[in-house]
């Protein structure tokens, strides 16, 4: 009996050195999915989460609305910048021509990806005149405020964008949304707010003090 103990006390030890223990191949579970590839050790991804936060509207035990808002800052720009070059092999006039793009918007604008959910279609729209929630962006102690010069929703069938903006899902509305810089382009702090009848949520970033993509 204490043969076939011994034979299996060192099959399992070598197993342990050869492959690792079960916790291990627990943690490495999502290297199933075709997209980790992508996203693992991926330093753009790693800019746009820096950049970005999420918050709730809640009444009682629902969340009316949830919001995942992304500053398009001069950082998140130049790692945008270097991983579209990378992935779509672009040549140099082409990436001088999309640097010159961002650096230009980032010169007049400031610049958000706001990703909307809610379990009723019609407040996740942020881009309506008659939306339910009203966009706003303040200094930090609330003496200025600028509405959004534009809002624009990206494509849920743009694979492209469904690879940049990171918070796209099937379940949102993910929309690209500029203010104007010049009344607060002093401003050190940015306080993004999203404010309608079941209640608001405010965000705070910090302003660009990065340097110049080149």
């Amino acid at each position: 009996m204490k043969k076939p103990l011994l034979v299996l006390s060192l099959f399992c030890i070598s197993s342990f050195f050869s492959v690792g223990c079960s916790t291990h191949e627990t943690d490495n579970d999502n290297e199933r999915n075709f997209f980790d590839g992508f996203f693992r050790n991926d330093p753009y991804g790693t800019a746009f989460q820096k950049m970005t936060q999420t918050k709730m509207v809640q009444g009682g035990f629902e969340n009316y609305f949830e919001a995942v808002v992304t500053f398009w800052n001069l950082e998140l720009r130049k790692s945008f910048v270097q991983e579209m070059s990378r992935v779509y092999r672009m040549s140099e006039s082409e990436t001088q021509v999309l640097e010159s793009g961002e650096l230009k918007e980032n010169d007049d604008y400031y610049t958000f990806i706001v990703s909307s959910s809610s379990r009723e279609s019609r407040w996740r729209e942020l881009d309506r005149s008659d939306a339910l929630w009203r966009l706003s962006l303040e200094n930090a102690d609330g003496t200025v405020r600028v509405r959004p010069e534009r809002t624009v929703m990206v494509s849920a069938k743009d694979d492209r964008w469904q690879f940049f903006y990171r918070s796209m899902n099937r379940f949102n509305k993910t929309y690209r949304v500029r203010f104007p810089k010049k009344d607060l382009a002093t401003s050190s702090k940015l306080v993004h707010h999203i404010a309608g009848p079941l209640g608001g949520i405010s965000m705070s970033f910090d302003a660009d003090v990065a340097e110049p993509i080149r």
